[in-house]
C-alpha cells in the first residue's frame, strides 16, 4: 500500500502538467496567475477558431479534468503534430493516444496530420455518419493501426468523407486490444478450471 501511495504522488496533476504544456508552447508569463494562463489558452483556441470552453478557470480552481474532445480543440489551438498529440494525450490528460475506432479522432488524426483547421475538422464530421461503439462480438477485430495505416493514404477531405461513410462497421466498437487480450487472459483460465 505504501508502494503505491509513493507511486501516486508521482502523477502530476491536470493543472500541473497544462502549466508544463503552456510554458513550452510558448506562455511566458506568470505561472501562478491563473487569470495569465487562462487568457493565454483563450486566445490560443480563438486564433484557431476553436470554441472557447467555459470552464477553463476551473482547470486550476476546482482542479477540473477535462473532456477529450476538449483535449482535440487544444491540439488544434497549439498546432500540435500527431506526435505531440499522443504525447498530450497521455502525459498531460493521462488518457490514451488516438483511437482510430471512433469516427471523431480518426477526422481529428487526418486533419492534424494534413494541417487542416478545426473548422474544417467539424465539416467532416458534420458529412459523416457517427458509430457509436458498441460491445465486441465479432470475430474479424480490425486494430486501430491497421484503420490509422488506411487513414495515410488518403489524401484529401472528400476521399475521407467517402472512406468513413462506405466503412462505418470498422467504427463499431473500440479497445479491441484490450478486449482480445482479456479473451485470451479468460480462455486460458476457463481450461484450467476445466
Amino acid at each position: 500500500l505504501e508502494e503505491l501511495k509513493k507511486a501516486a504522488e508521482l502523477f502530476r496533476t491536470f493543472d500541473k502538467a497544462l502549466d508544463t504544456f503552456i510554458a513550452n508552447h510558448g506562455y511566458g508569463g506568470d505561472l501562478s496567475s491563473v487569470d495569465e494562463k487562462v487568457a493565454f489558452i483563450t486566445c490560443k483556441l480563438k486564433a484557431a477558431g476553436v470554441p472557447v470552453p467555459r470552464n477553463i478557470k476551473k482547470w486550476y480552481s476546482e482542479h477540473k479534468r477535462i473532456e477529450r474532445k476538449t483535449a482535440f480543440q487544444l491540439c488544434f489551438a497549439f498546432e500540435l503534430q500527431i506526435d505531440e498529440v499522443n504525447d498530450f494525450l497521455r502525459r498531460v490528460c493521462l488518457t490514451r493516444g488516438f483511437d482510430c475506432h471512433s469516427v471523431e479522432e480518426v477526422v481529428y488524426f487526418f486533419a492534424l496530420k494534413k494541417g487542416l483547421s478545426y473548422t474544417d475538422a467539424t465539416k467532416v464530421l458534420a458529412q459523416v455518419t457517427i458509430a457509436k461503439p458498441e460491445k465486441i462480438t465479432k470475430e474479424d477485430i480490425i486494430y486501430t493501426e491497421f484503420i490509422a495505416e488506411e487513414i495515410d493514404d488518403i489524401d484529401t477531405a472528400e476521399e475521407l468523407i467517402l472512406y468513413l461513410n462506405e466503412n462505418v462497421d470498422k467504427f463499431g466498437y473500440n479497445n479491441a486490444t484490450s478486449y482480445e487480450i482479456i479473451r485470451s487472459i479468460w480462455n486460458d483460465i476457463s481450461k484450467e478450471d476445466g
